[in-house]
């Protein structure tokens, strides 16, 4: 039988992690936040593999809290997909690399349509194709 206080344990390692996470917050969190608040359009995800699942829920939690998002699968995007863009519409790419060949192969149409490109990676990697 597990202890009474495990699930206090796991609950004050996540309240530790999402401090963690929070003081590592800065000007880059601050400027995607403001590109998000202001665009009139909708909110483009974009990642493959397990980064696509997490892409996939935040796309649906944006949805649930009034913002209008679509998730986009990068390979399928290649295959007419990219039609779901409109000029403007902001891109957050997830990518745990930062060099998923598919992903890179998006940023020339995000820049035709005028897309603020918004990229999370485990590593460290700027999306400047």
């Amino acid at each position: 039988m597990k202890s009474d206080t495990e699930g206090l344990d796991v609950m004050e390692a996540e309240a530790k992690a999402i401090r963690l996470a929070g003081g590592r917050l800065g000007a880059e969190f601050e400027a995607a936040l403001d590109v998000l608040e202001k665009t009139e359009g909708k909110v483009i995800v974009t990642g493959l593999g397990k980064s696509g699942h997490v892409g996939r829920k935040m796309a649906a939690t944006f949805c649930s809290t009034g913002t209008r998002a679509v998730f986009l699968h990068a390979t399928e995007a290649a295959h007419g997909d990219i039609g779901v863009y409109a000029p403007g519409d902001p891109t957050i790419l997830i990518s745990k690399s930062g060099t998923t060949e598919e992903l890179l192969s998006l940023i020339p149409a995000m820049r035709r349509n005028q897309s603020s490109i918004i990229g999370k990676t485990l590593n460290e990697y700027e999306f400047n194709n």
